[in-house]
């Protein structure tokens, strides 16, 4: 992983939680992604798009199309359309493509990016809460930090 990749991993994984989930960008494939692959061991958070050591997990061939669809987006309506989607709110990206989508951090041509998924989903009553623990959240979609929000 060249020098970028790193300082820009280095530099999510002191500004987001534990846990959080970052997809990655690369225009590869899942096989050969080294950025989406070391993700998770270089930082404390969760790729969205690491596939390695998922394969015999139950959809496989769904997440491998997930991913390979992000690879292929063309442009910054389809990739925050995807993020969307997955429910991801930050993604590195390593493909050099300038993406019109705030920008927390970069190095050379790669770039970390922020999405306000939960702006969306409030509508839905649903609500972002990252690594917090709170009473009433289901194993699952804690798993995924998310929450039914409650009126108040």
């Amino acid at each position: 992983i060249d020098g970028p990749t790193r300082a820009v991993m280095a530099r999510a994984d002191a500004d987001l939680a534990g846990g959080t989930p970052v997809a990655v960008r690369s225009g590869r494939f899942w096989f050969n992604d080294w950025a989406a692959e070391w993700l998770p061991a270089l930082t404390s958070l969760r790729g969205a798009t690491t596939l390695q050591g998922r394969e015999w997990l139950p959809g496989w061939d769904e997440s491998v199309g997930r991913v390979e669809a992000l690879q292929r987006c063309p442009s910054t309506r389809c990739v925050e359309a995807w993020m969307r989607e997955a429910r991801v709110d930050y993604l590195i990206d390593t493909t050099g493509q300038r993406l019109d989508l705030e920008v927390i951090h970069a190095e050379g041509d790669v770039t970390l990016y922020r999405i306000d998924v939960a702006s969306h989903l409030g509508r839905s009553g649903i609500t972002r809460i990252g690594a917090t623990t709170a009473a009433g959240i289901t194993a699952g979609a804690m798993s995924r930090g998310w929450r039914l929000a409650v009126p108040g």
